[in-house]
């Protein structure tokens, strides 16, 4: 069996299709060895939109604090005012799936009625009465049919349909058209009809007014304050004014018609217009959003999570303009807005994949003669760190993915927000490399572990640990280093099948077991017998925990020799769990204490081996100045303490002993929960195969004590790797972390 080093989980391995080409890394080679872990990203973003001119959750909370419509739209368009133009009609493509140009001709056919039963209808002039009239593409011509023609009507160029009568006069298409692509929605105007290659296009012509009342209500909730539903109003009519033809849909503005509903005499209004943005459209009737004498266009959406967007922030290569100016928009979340803030995360892997596919990442690319994507994106080549340029808005402008490859990528922040389906382009991403590696608990961890410091796919040995208390399992890390093997998690009473898997695929031939059938029982051991009938079980106990760790060092003493040992306390696991990685590293066995006193079995071990040197992981409040002595009289070696003012710092202490003093490196750094044991100690393994320092730090937030040798070594580190799931690590310890690095 051969494994890709490419580890996220234990499932995610089991289900990868595309083979990896790396190099195996080689548990032997401690020095050299680099996990290609992919690294996570998170992105830490506000608002829904583009985040250009006016928030509409902001214009209702300042509705809500008192403002009028004319303050709102003077706040979003810096130096603007509201004055006048003469009435305008508008031209709308009623077909939400129509785009510009040729994009615009979209079916067959449509079927047009009048919008009251018993109306009737014109046809470039002619007057026909009640009935639906099916106007279908010849062509560049139109074959009109159905309603009271008694053959069909063939129309060569555009064809103009116009209600007659009615109050307001309506005109009914029975497929489906405004933005939520309803059927039998009825509409103001008359209808402008093209056919082109055998398709039609379908264009609504109308009043600025009547058109402004289909925008409002489907842009802002018709509960609004009426001033919120005012500005609507102005900014509605000013973006329209400014475009002469617009789509039904948010690539313009919202449009929804008048009304809608089969039955003519009992219409549907609530997707339609609603008494009360009628009433704001005509509060504000031929009133518009100017600058400098003209109209200006009146970029709106939802929300922009407290502050809005310079036009060149957010749509990085356009022109800046005064009233395009980002400015505060303190009171969305007073509006209710629902996305004051979001987080999405993702790993260097859909990254890469997201960015490859997408045809706007493509087309900016290409335009600008920017370097493309590399090859293998999302396949054998993922995003290893980002960078952003930020603007004068606090937006991001610019974002640089760097690759697997050497390559980075330069796309402006909107199309990145497109690329991967982010809600706005105000986001802040983590930019350093993080990864994970990680199962769904700390049994299938140790076995993601085991995959990442394994991935030739066998070892010669496997040490197996309680994952349910900690006594035991902390002393096998040295017996697993020594043996040259993964130390994989067990449960006490039976062995957990991702376990029982990975044993089956190392096939080692020879498995230790820590402790006795208290901590690992009887029935595991026989699990693993069927497992491996051919292998030699050596269970590692004594008749307690401090005779365990003294067992255990007897066992690495006859695999590797002493050199030297560490002390920790038999009463806290944090100390042992941090110095795990060098434990395994160096076989440095782990032999447990009280806190006061040296325990016999314990005493009688370095007596009789007298290590050249002895390390002691904690402070005197875990173990006391008199137990260090009473070692360096047994042992006339070398005592050091590694320690710090909590788990924390002392972690760091570890980590720079091991940096300065016992070869490791600092490139990647490995990352542990301070609040459990299990993921530090088989984490453990994958550091001391890397020669590289695992530190302690907290759920939600990176320590003090942690951050000090992130600090130190900031130049050297390339990436930091974290053992276990968010609830080890969660995303804002992540963040956290990442804050550090920056």
């Amino acid at each position: 069996m051969s494994r890709s080093p490419l580890i996220r989980t234990v499932a995610a391995l089991a289900a990868l299709s595309v083979i990896l080409t790396f190099t195996p890394v080689a548990p032997a080679a401690a020095q050299d060895v680099s996990v290609a872990a992919i690294p996570d990203f998170i992105f830490n973003g506000s608002g829904w939109g583009h985040g250009i001119g006016m928030s509409q959750y902001g214009a209702q909370g300042y509705a809500i604090k008192g403002w009028s419509a004319g303050q709102i739209i003077q706040h979003y368009f810096k130096g603007s005012y509201v004055g006048t133009r003469d009435p305008k009609r508008i031209r709308v493509y009623l077909d939400p799936a129509a785009g510009w140009g040729d994009a615009g001709y979209t079916r067959q056919y449509w079927t047009i009625r009048p919008g009251y039963a018993g109306g009737k209808l014109k046809i470039n002039g002619t007057e026909y009465p009640d009935g639906a009239y099916k106007f279908t593409a010849s062509g560049s011509s139109v074959v009109v049919t159905g309603g009271s023609l008694a053959s069909p009507l063939t129309l060569t160029g555009e064809v103009v349909v116009y209600p007659v009568g009615g109050s307001p006069p309506l005109l009914q298409v029975v497929e489906g058209t405004g933005v939520y692509g309803s059927g039998y929605v009825r509409h103001r105007g008359f209808i402008r009809l093209t056919a082109s290659g055998g398709k039609m296009r379908i264009i609504g012509d109308l009043s600025m007014e009547d058109y402004v009342k289909g925008v409002i209500p489907r842009e802002s909730p018709a509960s609004w304050r009426p001033a919120a539903l005012q500005a609507q109003a102005i900014a509605a009519r000013s973006y329209a004014y400014a475009s002469t033809t617009v789509l039904c849909t948010p690539a313009s503005q919202a449009y929804g018609g008048h009304s809608k509903g089969s039955d003519r005499t009992s219409p549907d209004y609530t997707t339609g217009e609603q008494s009360s943005t009628n009433a704001a459209a005509d509060a504000t009737a031929n009133r518009y959003a100017m600058y400098g004498g003209n109209v200006i266009k009146t970029y709106f959406s939802s929300s922009m999570g407290g502050n809005t967007a310079n036009i060149e922030d957010s749509w990085s290569y356009s022109t800046p303009q005064p009233y395009y100016t980002g400015v505060p928009s303190p009171y969305e979340g007073l509006a209710g807005c629902p996305n004051q803030s979001w987080t999405v995360q993702f790993d260097g892997l859909t990254l890469a994949a997201r960015l490859k596919s997408s045809s706007t990442v493509r087309n900016e690319l290409a335009d600008h003669g920017l370097a493309p994507v590399p090859a293998g994106a999302g396949s054998t080549v993922w995003v290893s760190s980002i960078s952003v340029d930020y603007g004068v808005s606090g937006y991001p402008r610019w974002v640089y993915f760097k690759f697997l490859t050497g390559d980075t990528v330069k796309l402006s922040a909107y199309t990145v927000k497109v690329a991967l389906g982010l809600k706005s382009p105000n986001f802040h991403p983590t930019t350093f490399p993080i990864a994970r590696v990680k199962g769904n608990d700390r049994f299938a961890t140790s076995v993601a572990v085991s995959n990442a410091a394994f991935p030739g796919g066998t070892a010669p040995a496997v040490v197996i640990a309680s994952g349910e208390d900690y006594a035991d399992a902390l002393t096998g890390s040295a017996v697993a280093g020594a043996a040259g093997g993964p130390l994989l998690l067990t449960m006490k009473g039976s062995l957990p099948g991702s376990v029982a898997s990975e044993i089956k695929s190392l096939a080692p031939s020879k498995v230790y077991i820590m402790g006795g059938e208290a901590a690992v029982s009887k029935s595991v051991e026989t699990n693993v017998r069927a497992i491996l009938p051919a292998a030699t079980i050596v269970r590692v106990a004594g008749s307690n925990r401090f005779q365990t760790s003294v067992r255990a060092a007897e066992t690495v003493k006859g695999l590797t020799g002493i050199t030297k040992t560490i002390v920790v306390s038999g009463s806290s696991w944090a100390d042992a769990a941090a110095i795990s990685g060098l434990a395994y590293a160096k076989a440095y066995p782990i032999l447990l204490t009280d806190t006061n006193a040296l325990p016999g079995s314990v005493s009688a071990f370095l007596s009789a081996n007298k290590p050249a040197g002895t390390l002691i992981a904690g402070g005197t409040a875990v173990v006391t100045t008199g137990v260090e002595n009473t070692v360096r009289n047994l042992t006339g070696g070398d005592v050091k303490r590694l320690a710090g003012s909590n788990r924390y710092y002392t972690s760091s202490a570890i980590a720079e002993h091991s940096f300065q003093a016992e070869g490791f490196g600092a490139a990647e750094v490995f990352l542990a929960t301070g609040n459990a044991y299990p993921d530090a100690l088989s984490g453990g393994v994958l550091a001391g195969v890397t020669s590289q320092p695992i530190l302690l730090t907290d759920t939600d937030t990176c320590p003090g004590g942690t951050q000090w040798f992130l600090r130190e070594h900031k130049a050297a580190i390339e990436k930091l790797t974290i053992f276990g799931g968010t609830s080890a690590v969660s995303m804002d310890g992540l963040l956290s972390l990442d804050a550090v690095m920056r």
